[in-house]
């Protein structure tokens, strides 16, 4: 068999300069003797995730040799399944993600039917009853928001039944925790699943306890990847995609779908439970996100996770509930939420400090000067705005809440802003979410962009056509 770098080179001898590939049906060829390569590594967790996600991203190419990738892909999982010592050995995997892929179907279709019942405001805003008006649209987008987020927890929750039915009974209570958009009710049809796994407290000191929930973790993501809808850039095979290297991230996969998959493998990313495993040179950490609810609650203050880009403390800050005990966690949200309370989990000014930089990262006008030429980032551009801030909000009056408008109301009660302020930030906060929701959709996965047309008055044309706001800034 070929080397991992002779393989990269074959690959990148069928790809132009810009990394994407001249012919995805002749490159599959290569992308599936890396998975061949990486299944190999059995030793490894991720290097078998990453052969997953390779393996079907050949197949999603229509090589010649599907049925070669197919039997190869089904060969790992039998190999995944007999090292992690499943109770179901014989377990369907592909099959069951083939099933979710027909529900992900329905799903995103009655999204589209809601999407598409939400009028039009713009007009409407010239007249006299605005208040009305964003009231309104803020109440459908609720709505329409609170569809997404109960499929997309039904959809995991099954995954995470699945998995345990497969490894057999789980040694320990355990919850498993939802987390980013997710948490916030924001997520999209599309979104990828960031999450952690809390056990009982004394659990995470039996290694054999965390092996169980670390091959749970894997079966998760082996899933996910079966959904064929994880580019392969999300898991950092560092011959491809090593930003640490001068050169080392050079392959651009424009092919694959992008759509629910795992949390990325990036070291600033890796919200997963199997966390951040590969410590680099500049950042030596590691850290996994299956702990007990003392142990995860210790992330709350930890100063090691800001420093390795993680952001932890923030994301386990806002949580929520997605299969597992209830019961424990209610305890983890009760206990995380109190350590917050007490103690912060920032010094004011450090927060401010960090509310001014993010925003300045996310300066509308700033970023609508750059993109005028190019395209425009809408995720950037309204939803981290809008988001970050009333997120940062929040944080700085000590009130806690996941969903962003649930959160705007508690600010409101503390008289701090007034109602009409509220109202404002309410509709800044729908009219983003709305057109992140409708440009993933329009453009079926997690695609940012919008074209610009540079000779058009309106260079945000295609933005307002879609969300339907002539008065959208």
């Amino acid at each position: 068999m070929l080397s991992e770098t002779e393989i990269a080179d074959e690959l990148r001898q069928q790809c132009f300069l810009n990394g994407k590939e001249k012919e995805p049906r002749v490159s599959a060829k290569a992308i599936h003797k890396l998975g061949l390569l990486y299944s190999q590594r059995k030793h490894d967790k991720i290097c078998l995730i990453q052969s997953a996600v390779l393996y079907n991203a050949a197949l999603v190419r229509g090589p010649e040799n599907a049925e070669t990738v197919e039997k190869d892909l089904q060969n790992l999982v039998s190999d995944v399944l007999l090292i992690a010592n499943a109770f179901k050995k014989k377990a369907d995997i592909i099959g069951f993600s083939k099933t979710l892929r027909n529900k992900l179907v329905e799903f995103r279709r009655q999204v589209r039917i809601a999407l598409s019942e939400i009028k039009p405001s713009g007009e409407c805003l010239l007249g006299d009853d605005k208040h009305s008006i964003r009231s309104r649209k803020v109440k459908e987008i609720i709505c329409c928001q609170s569809l997404v987020y109960e499929n997309y927890v039904a959809i995991m929750k099954s995954i995470s039944e699945y998995c345990i039915d497969v490894m057999g009974k789980a040694p320990c209570e355990y919850a498993l925790l939802g987390l980013g958009s997710l948490a916030q009710e924001q997520i999209t049809p599309y979104s990828d699943f960031e999450s952690a796994v809390v056990l009982e407290d004394g659990a995470d000191e039996n290694n054999e306890v965390l092996e169980y929930f670390r091959w749970y973790s894997v079966l998760f993501q082996l899933i996910l990847a079966c959904l064929q809808e994880t580019i392969i850039r999300f898991v950092a095979i560092e011959c491809l995609n090593d930003p640490t290297r001068p050169g080392g991230d050079w392959f651009f996969d424009a092919f694959t779908p992008c759509g629910i998959c795992s949390d990325g493998f990036a070291p600033q990313a890796s919200k997963h439970p199997l966390g951040r495993q590969r410590p680099t040179k500049s950042k030596p950490w590691t850290t996994e996100l299956i702990k007990s609810v003392s142990g995860m609650v210790r992330y709350l203050d930890s100063v090691e996770d800001l420093k390795n880009g993680y952001h932890l403390a923030d994301v386990l800050s806002r949580t929520c509930f997605v299969d597992g005990s209830r019961d424990l966690y209610e305890k983890f949200h009760f206990e995380s939420q109190t350590k917050l309370l007490v103690s912060g989990i920032r010094g004011k000014n450090k927060l401010i400090a960090d509310m001014e930089k993010d925003l300045k990262c996310f300066n509308a006008m700033e970023m609508l000067g750059y993109t005028f030429s190019q395209q425009l980032d809408v995720k950037r551009l309204l939803y981290r705005t809008s988001t970050l801030f009333v997120s940062g909000l929040g944080q700085y009056l000590n009130v806690q809440s996941s969903s962003n408008f649930d959160l705007l109301d508690k600010i409101g009660a503390t008289k701090f802003m007034t109602p009409q302020q509220i109202s404002y930030l309410k509709y800044a906060v729908a009219i983003s979410c709305e057109a992140r929701l409708k440009v993933y959709m329009a453009l079926k996965g997690q695609n940012d962009y919008v074209d610009c047309h540079p000779n058009d008055p309106s260079a945000l044309s295609d933005l307002v056509a879609l969300i339907g706001e002539e008065q959208f800034f």
